[in-house]
Formats: C-alpha cells, structure tokens, sequence
C-alpha cells in the first residue's frame, strides 16, 4: 500500500516537473522586453536588443535608435526630441504588431568628438487613448 502511495507522488512530481519545464518559455532567442504602458491597457514591448548608435560618414555623420519591439496600439510614432522643429516618423508595424526599425535622431556636418546625449518620444495610439513614452540616448561618443 504505502508502494502504490509513493508511485503515485512520484509519478504526479515528475509530471508537475515536465509540465512546468515545458511551460517556461523565453521568447525569440531569449530576447528580453521592458514593458511600457498606462492605466488603459495601451502598451509598448522595447526589446532590449533595441539601441542607440553614431554612425560616422567622411562628411559628419549621425545618431540612430534602433527600435525593435511590440504593442498592442493602432499607430506608433517616434519623434526625435534635438531640433525644436517636430519631426514625427512613423513606425511601421506588422500583422502581429511587431516592428524593427532604424530611425535617425539627429545628423551633424563635419567632424565631432566628445559625447552627444539624444533622445525621443514615442508615442502608442489605440483609439483614443495614448501612451506616451520618452527615452533617453544616454552619453553616447562621436
């Protein structure tokens, strides 16, 4: 009797283990997302493989955020925050609401050395409602 009992535990631990070890599941190639969203259920899933670069020409150069991620908006917008003239680019989003784009922040003449700090704001729009987000370069070198 106390066999039967212990074959059975045994039997529903390992089952437990296999479904728990086949239910955690990492997205994409273990990429990672920071959730942004507001109190309407709008959000924006940036993939941390989204970045910041300085692309340098022989005349000058510019500065890119590379933007890859996912949300559940109609439209998303991204408007770089370095010239005071507004300058929305529009995100081009997938069936699935996904998105991976390059957008050019800011570009510059000549040549540059020291740190450049940039930044945008995005903006989700489902219906109505609008989620607004604002991200920041960090000190990036010419």
């Amino acid at each position: 009797m106390i066999f039967k009992f212990a074959k059975k535990h045994v039997w529903l631990a390992a089952v437990t283990a296999l479904l728990f070890s086949s239910c955690s599941k990492d997205d994409e190639a273990g990429v990672k997302y920071k959730m942004y969203s507001n109190a309407n259920g709008t959000y924006i899933n940036l993939s941390t493989q989204s970045h910041w670069s300085v692309v340098k020409t022989t005349n000058g150069g510019s500065v890119h955020y590379n933007f890859i991620g996912t949300t559940n908006a109609d439209k998303v917008t991204v408007t770089p925050n370095t010239t005071g003239i507004e300058d929305v680019q529009n995100v081009t989003l997938g069936s699935d609401k996904s998105f991976s784009q390059d957008f050019t922040v800011s570009s510059y003449n000549g040549s540059q050395s020291g740190q450049v700090n940039q930044s945008v704001t995005i903006n989700a729009y489902k219906g109505n409602d609008i989620l607004t987000v604002n991200l920041n370069s960090g000190s990036l070198s010419y």
